[in-house]
This record gives C-alpha cells, structure tokens and sequence, in this order.
C-alpha cells in the first residue's frame, strides 16, 4: 500500500492584521487630511471678511462647534447600520462622505456657507469610530488595546504629516487649496479600504431587528455599568484639549507675524508625533499599568504641560509644552478606546464605537466653541489657563469615576476577560 505523505499546513496570516494594516494606513490618510483644515480653520475666516481677532476666535469656534451638533444623532445610526450592515461599508461611506463635506468648506463664498459646510461634516464624518469598531471587532480579545493603540498611532502619524503639509499646500496653494487637497486625502484612504481590508460580515441576530428594538437595545448597552461611567470621562477628555484648537493658532500668528501658518502647522505637527509614540507604548503598557492609571497620569500631565502656554512667549518653550502634550493626549485616546473595545459586546462593537465617537467628537468641536467663547471674552492666553485647571480637576474625578471598579465577567460567553487593565493595579 503506497504511504500518504501529508502536506505541512502552512499558516495563514491573521484576517484581523490585514484588516488592522488596512485601517492603519487609512486612518493615516484620513488624518492627515482632516489635520490639513482643523489648524487652518480660523486661518480661512480671515479670506471670508472677519478681520477683528475676538470676531475670527469665535466664529471659528461656532464653525468647529456645528459639526458636533448633527454627530450627536449621526454617529449612533450610523453605527447601528454598521451592525447589521458590515464595518468595512461604514468606513467607506465615512471616508467618502468626509471628502465631499471638506470640499465644500473650501469653497465656501462666505462665513454663513462655511457654518453649513461644517454641519454637512458633522452629518456625514465619522471615520475613527468606523474604522475602530472594524480592527476592535476583527482582533482577538487581547489583542484589542493593542490594535486600537497602533490605530490611534496611525491617526497620530497622520496629524503629525498633515499640518505640516498643510503649511506647504497653503502656500502653494492657498488656504482654500489646502482643504481641496484634504478632501483628495480623505478620498484616497476610501480608496485603499476599498481595495485592501476585508470583512466577511456576518450580523448577529441582536442586530437584525427592528429599528426601534435596535436602539432599545444600544440604549441599555450605553446605560449599563460597563459603557456609562465611561461616558462623562470621555465628553471632559475630548473637550477641554480641543479648547486650544482656536487659540493656539491665533497665538503663535501673534508672536511670529505673518500669516502664522508655518508655525501653526510645525506646532501641530510636533503635537502629532508625540502622539504617535504615546499611542503606540500605551498599547503596548496597558496590561502592565491599567488603563484607568493611564487616563489618570495623562489628565494630569496633560493640565501641567498647557499651563506654561498661558504665560510664556518663547517659542522653544510652548514648543516643548506641546511635545509633552501631545504625549498626554495620544495615551489618552489609547486608554479611553481600549476600554470602549474591552466592554462593548463584538455585536454590538458598530453601534457603541459610533455612540462613543459622536461623544467625543461633540466634545472635540465644542471645545473650540468653548475656547473662541473664553478668547473673545478673557483673551486667548485664559484658554490655555481654564484647559489647565479643568484637566487637573478631572484627573482625581477618573479615580472617583472608574478606579474602583472591579471586573465586571466576559463579555460574551467564551471570551475571557482582561480585568487587569480596567482599573488601578
């Protein structure tokens, strides 16, 4: 009888790491270019007749702040019909729909057009929470902190190139150019999603029934004592560093001259990079510090590192609060998506990354509204010294909030739990 020789079974490559590479790199081409218009934003209202400084601070920060208004409602929809739908189709729909709103805030004729354009944005974005509930839903459970940490590091290197080549776009071609080109950014990450990252969707069941049994059910998940805590924690981390988004750039135009727009886009660009690594090592430490220690160091690194913007006119020196800033900001975001992912059930991943997204981003674009309400009102440098006190005040309300937490069990049956990370070791 002739042997059979049995072929070696080579191993396949991971679905999670390839769609975690595809939305790596997305989500650096998507931030790239939304970091193109945030630092220029205030920059644009000057082309479109507001010359007064306090009049450019606050109808900037009323242009950021729109788009959080529509989030509210779009993002946990959206969500639910990523559920039933597949992840990767929301991405799509994010990435592309994001390029066709930036495309019109550049052209906007006036300041009225630009505050439409803004709510269109806010109507249609929502690229991180896609592209997070996509790697958190695809990632073995202890793997999730991890991807979610080299996604925000991706969104961080995005930061880091953008307003940089932003600077050069503008001076090339404009401030209005510069938004045309971010749009062609955001389109060109929809593009490689489209082309690289697969999902072989399957909907659950709990995601196939009515609309109105749908958000029952996304309503008691963000009410339970997994999500809800998270919830006021994650609304002050989003909106007090985005305080700085209207009166950073104004700023730095103060004390270099000019149109400050090689300043603006180093400033961010640093803030960026610094991110990148803390994204990355926060990942990679959140089995050994706990996520809720990491929250509670970078509030308070965080409050510190904005207080010398209030007084300081060095430029080496704002310079190096903002590198440390932007460490605290990148372990922030890390910390806050890994805990999101660990509680959140993979059914229902879509909905309540969508949910938690509209949060933050309704936090990140009233902050600038916050900040231009303060600037007009105290003048610029309070913004910096408000952002550092309520930072430093929310850094023992974490503890109070989530470090007494103990494990709350699986999150579906046959998923261990990572109980370690959840709360001060």
């Amino acid at each position: 009888m002739a042997s059979t020789v049995t072929q070696p079974v080579l191993p396949q490559p991971l679905p999670w790491k390839r769609n975690l590479a595809a939305m790596g790199l997305a989500q650096a081409f998507s931030s790239m270019g939304i970091s193109f218009i945030y630092p220029f934003l205030p920059l644009l209202v000057f082309e479109l007749d507001v010359r007064e400084p306090r009049q450019v601070a606050l109808w900037a920060g009323i242009a950021s702040g729109i788009a959080g208004v529509p989030m509210l409602f779009a993002g946990p929809i959206w969500g639910l019909l990523a559920d039933r739908y597949g992840r990767k189709k929301n991405a799509l729909r994010a990435l592309f729909g994001s390029a066709f709103a930036v495309t019109l805030q550049g052209l906007s004729l006036n300041i009225y057009h630009l505050v439409f354009a803004r709510f269109l944005y806010g109507v249609l974005t929502g690229v991180h929470g896609s592209a997070q509930a996509l790697v958190a839903s695809s990632s073995p459970r202890h793997r999730i902190t991890f991807g979610l940490g080299v996604l925000q590091a991706a969104w961080s290197m995005g930061n880091t190139i953008g307003p940089a080549m932003g600077a050069a776009a503008a001076a090339l071609v404009g401030i209005r150019g510069a938004f045309v080109v971010a749009a062609v950014l955001l389109a060109a990450g929809g593009v490689f999603v489209l082309a690289v990252a697969r999902e072989d969707f399957q909907p659950s069941s709990s995601t196939t029934h009515s609309p109105r049994r749908a958000l029952r059910d996304l309503a008691h998940q963000m009410t339970s004592r997994r999500i809800l805590p998270l919830l006021p924690v994650l609304f002050l981390l989003s909106i007090l560093p985005a305080m700085m988004l209207v009166a950073l750039p104004l700023l730095l135009r103060q004390l270099t001259g000019g149109s400050g727009a090689w300043a603006t886009g180093g400033a961010f660009s640093l803030l960026g990079l610094a991110a990148v690594l803390s994204s990355y090592l926060s990942g990679w430490l959140a089995d050994r510090l706990g996520l809720v220690r990491i929250l509670v160091l970078g509030a308070a690194g965080l409050g510190i590192a904005f207080l010398p913007l209030a007084v300081v006119s060095s430029l080496p020196l704002i310079l190096g609060a903002l590198a440390i800033a932007g460490i605290c900001q990148g372990a922030l975001t890390t910390a806050t998506a890994g805990l999101v992912g660990h509680r959140a059930p993979r059914e229902q991943h879509g909905a309540v990354f969508g949910s938690v997204q509209s949060i933050g981003f309704i936090g990140f674009t009233l902050g600038p509204l916050l900040g231009g309400v303060v600037a007009s009102v105290l003048g610029l440098r309070a913004v910096f010294l408000v952002q550092a006190v309520a930072l430093l005040a929310t850094a023992p309300l974490i503890v109070v909030i989530l470090g007494r937490q103990r494990p709350l069990g699986p999150l579906a049956a046959g998923e261990p739990t990572t109980a370690k990370p959840e709360g001060l070791p």
